[in-house]
């Protein structure tokens, strides 16, 4: 080693003879030669890879910027724990302080706190555009690519709150990716951020929030060329969140993709077929991520056709696949068929009849009545909620507490799904059939002849009577719910001395209940407000309890509009007065379902106003009726711009719904964009001509 000069040459930078006092000082007369001993600098931690390259190591945990760009294994050598514990023995004792200082703020931190620290993060990126556009030019990594500490701990609130998607804690084994968070690939983590994002829509701007959509569009376009097992999970997380922004065209793009890359994969081939036990070698974890992924795909072609939303049609032959141990082939199987049913209705019911007979003895009518009849039959007991209406309320609602505590193996999910799916299904075969006791003239054959006003009389009763349960089981739905004080007075006919446990977290409402709670309420507000007393005093039709389920319905998508735009309360509503309108609502945030919730406000309205409950039995609709400026109902397809906003691209599009108003207008104004619309409203404009 080189021997250390004195301090006196070591100032005036001259060679030092190493002699006590040494010549130097002599020369200059200074009064004390100094030797200081100076220990020996220990060498820099650093993790093995970058020890063995002689590379300066960042010391980030789990995996350093080196190995992680090189994506290889980091391994830190034992003496250091962490490489934050290096860095701690390496300084004085106040930053030993401040480490265990900032330990105990991450632990206690407040979530609104952290919230905050991601929307500042996000303003300054946006504030800052010339130092982001530098970073994208010197770095070959692009930075929307990488994790940051926002992004975990805002991923780690979400996974640990009751506003996480029953998709995300079923698909993904969420404590292995928390702790692999900065090693995940970047598509996934992104889709994750994006979800929590917007689970949290109500604490962070709208800034913030399309940030990180933005991020998660732009990292799974950049890496959809690599198809993976995570890719394909990363891409219906994505549909997911597409869907519920309102960009549809999107969403369909995405889920095409999805499809596609699975088939690439052989995914549709079981985890333990010849081909993947001879190319890879998976662990019993991979396998059950490989086959959710694939029935979740094979049930998202079928609830997507239910809606309308799929053009193409897409073929999973689901006996290739073995079930995952939390699924059922029972409940998939009936999913499926009520699936196959609707489309099958929504076939038929496009085509407008020729003729009052055709409309109601047509031989597609009645195979679809045997369609429907094989469905019920199909469906087990314990697998669906079942209520009739002389069973008082509490008792009917102990029946579905016992029946969604005590599950035989079938999910809470599957059995709401198959109740409000079958039910719904129910309406949708009915509803022309029902249009047509208000549209027929007072002295038409077919209200006279026995046997035509007896058909007409069972689609009405079965229409109005399968609306109602949903009303019911809807009703201890939203009291079962965690979290949430409904709205609705239910004073009129019932007062609750059950105690109904707290089932459900709010997220567990998806907006794909919006869909049968729309056709249900259809058959309501029509009895209600447009079907003569006669008929509906020939099947007991009782208003008030019909009245109370529409506002269950009303109640239900404001909850599940408000869940999509990320809020945390329900929407305040009156029950002695119709909520206001939201179709002028310029602040409102578009959904998928804003459609829908504008058509039902529309039909409470109306109800209200035709003083269903009040008024007399003399009063007419002509003179209580307030009728609305003409006013056509579709789907606006947004698109996201690169400054994070979105932007209208497609306004005359044909909203999700099993089936539209089919030619019938609410307050007299309010109609359903889709192609068959003005052909029903031609047929009923013309029902008294062709009995004629």
């Amino acid at each position: 080693m080189r021997p250390n000069p004195c301090n006196t040459c070591r100032i005036n930078s001259r060679k030092c003879d190493q002699n006590q006092p040494c010549g130097n000082c002599v020369k200059s007369r200074v009064a004390h030669c100094v030797y200081d001993v100076s220990p020996k600098t220990p060498p820099r931690p650093s993790c093995a890879r970058c020890r063995s390259f002689h590379k300066k190591c960042d010391l980030v945990a789990p995996t350093c910027g080196r190995c992680f760009k090189a994506y290889a294994d980091c391994v830190y050598p034992p003496e250091m724990n962490t490489p934050e514990r290096a860095h701690k023995d390496m300084s004085d004792s106040s930053q030993e302080a401040s480490t265990q200082a900032q330990n105990a703020f991450y632990e206690t931190i407040q979530p609104t706190l952290l919230l905050k620290i991601v929307d500042s993060a996000t303003v300054v990126e946006d504030m800052m555009p010339n130092v982001r556009d530098a970073a994208h030019a010197t770095c070959l990594v692009d930075p929307d690519f990488l994790p940051t500490l926002q992004d975990y701990y805002l991923v780690a609130r979400y996974i640990q709150s009751n506003k996480i998607s029953p998709e995300v804690t079923c698909d993904i084994d969420l404590s292995t990716f928390l702790s692999d968070f900065f090693i995940e690939p970047p598509p996934l983590r992104m889709v994750l951020c994006a979800h929590a994002a917007k689970a949290f829509h109500h604490e962070l701007s709208n800034d913030a929030v399309y940030s990180y959509y933005r991020r998660a569009r732009k990292t799974v376009s950049q890496f959809m060329d690599k198809p993976s097992l995570r890719m394909v999970q990363a891409l219906l997380f994505l549909v997911q969140i597409s869907d519920g922004t309102g960009q549809s065209e999107f969403a369909d793009l995405i889920f095409r993709y999805t499809i596609e890359m699975l088939l690439s994969l052989r995914m549709d081939l079981d985890p333990d077929h010849a081909f993947w036990r001879a190319t890879s070698n998976l662990t019993e974890i991979q396998k059950e991520e490989h086959r959710r992924i694939f029935w979740r795909c094979a049930f998202w072609i079928k609830l997507r056709s239910t809606f309308g939303q799929i053009t193409q049609p897409y073929v999973l032959d689901v006996n290739q696949v073995q079930l995952p141990r939390n699924l059922q082939r029972g409940p998939f199987t009936v999913l499926a068929a009520g699936s196959d049913f609707v489309v099958n209705a929504r076939r038929i019911h496009t085509k407008i009849p020729s003729s009052i007979h055709e409309m109601i003895v047509s031989h597609e009518l009645i195979e679809l009545n045997s369609h429907l009849m094989r469905l019920m039959a199909g469906i087990p007991a314990p697998m669906i909620l079942i209520s009739t209406r002389e069973t008082p309320l509490d008792q009917q609602f102990k029946i579905f507490t016992n029946q969604l505590m005590h599950l035989d193996g079938v999910s809470q999910f599957n059995i709401i799904t198959l109740s409000l799916g079958y039910f719904s299904s129910v309406c949708l075969t009915h509803r022309p059939r029902m249009y047509l006791t208000a549209f027929l003239p007072s002295g038409s054959f077919y209200r006279t002849s026995p046997q035509y006003a007896s058909e007409l009389i069972s689609s009405l009763a079965q229409s109005v009577d399968t609306a109602q349960h949903i009303g019911r089981v809807f009703m201890f739905l939203l009291l079962a719910t965690q979290e949430y004080n409904l709205k609705t007075n239910l004073s009129s006919i019932f007062q609750p001395t059950l105690d109904i446990p707290k089932l459900f977290p709010p997220s567990f409402w998806t907006w794909g209940y919006a869909i049968g709670i729309f056709e249900c309420s259809i058959s309501l507000w029509f009895a209600l407000c447009k079907v003569p007393h006669e008929w509906k005093h020939r099947i007991g039709f009782d208003e008030t309890a019909a009245k109370l389920s529409l506002l269950i319905f009303r109640e239900f998508v404001d909850l599940v509009q408000l869940k999509l735009r990320g809020g945390n309360e329900s929407v305040p509503v009156s029950s002695n007065s119709a909520s206001p309108n939201p179709i002028n609502d310029p602040d409102a945030i578009p959904t998928v379902i804003s459609p829908i919730v504008t058509c039902i406000h529309a039909m409470v309205s109306e109800v209200f106003e035709l003083h269903i409950f009040e008024a007399s039995r003399e009063s007419t609709p002509s003179s209580t009726t307030t009728n609305t400026e003409p006013l056509e109902l579709s789907m606006t397809v947004l698109s996201l711009t690169e400054k994070g906003e979105l932007k209208p691209i497609h306004t005359q599009e044909s909203p999700y719904a099993m089936m539209g108003l089919l030619g019938v207008e609410v307050k007299g104004g309010i109609r359903w964009r889709a192609g068959y619309e003005r052909g029903w409203r031609h047929f009923w404009r013309n029902l008294h001509m062709m009995e004629q």
